[in-house]
């Protein structure tokens, strides 16, 4: 069971895949956080 810190650690995981996604000059940064953001789910 995550903790509330981590549950906010993934949510800005969240916002930060959503706005590195729109950027194609940093696919590598949104493969990274794709794995950060798993570790999550």
């Amino acid at each position: 069971m995550p903790t509330t810190r981590q549950k906010a650690d993934a949510h800005e995981l969240y916002s930060q895949f959503g706005f590195i996604r729109m950027d194609p000059s940093k696919r590598l940064m949104v493969r990274f956080n794709k794995k950060l953001v798993s570790r999550y789910s």
